[in-house]
């Protein structure tokens, strides 16, 4: 897809949405992340996506210096008052998925460590105590 096809779009969709009748929320109602939703009409969707679309142009005039970090911001003004989180700017990233998200190995920390020390210990404690029950109701038997 073209620049200036995406350009059409984006003008498509801001000029055939309302900001007045649009609405988008992102919400948590726990504390997990599937706990999490986002409220929207069709048309905060399809403003919304106006705004993610010219992020996505924004790319391509963007140099990408090394250790420089390039933003796009947000200021979707029918995002709705009430929302309990509200994204503020995109980082843009200029590289694949894959280096993005490298796979890195599990490092345990000392706080696993001590985990496992601890129900470890708890075991060995537990065995010791049954073993030492046991002697004595055989000791009361005999």
């Amino acid at each position: 897809m073209t620049n200036n096809i995406i350009h059409t779009i984006i003008n498509q969709l801001k000029e055939g949405n309302s900001k007045e009748k649009a609405y988008l929320g992102f919400f948590q109602y726990g504390r997990d992340i599937d706990e999490s939703c986002i409220k929207a009409n069709k048309e905060g969707l399809l403003l919304y996506a106006s705004y993610l679309l010219e992020a996505g142009l924004e790319i391509n005039k963007r140099s990408f210096d090394k250790n420089k970090i390039e933003t796009f911001a947000l200021s979707p003004d029918f995002i709705s008052e009430n929302t309990d989180f509200d994204f503020h700017y995109i980082e843009l990233l200029n590289k694949p998925r894959l280096e993005i998200e490298s796979i890195s190995e599990y490092k345990e920390s000392w706080k696993d460590k001590l985990v496992g020390y601890v129900i470890g210990g708890f075991l060995i404690s537990l065995i010791v105590l049954i073993i030492i029950g046991f002697i004595t109701i055989l000791k009361w038997i005999f």
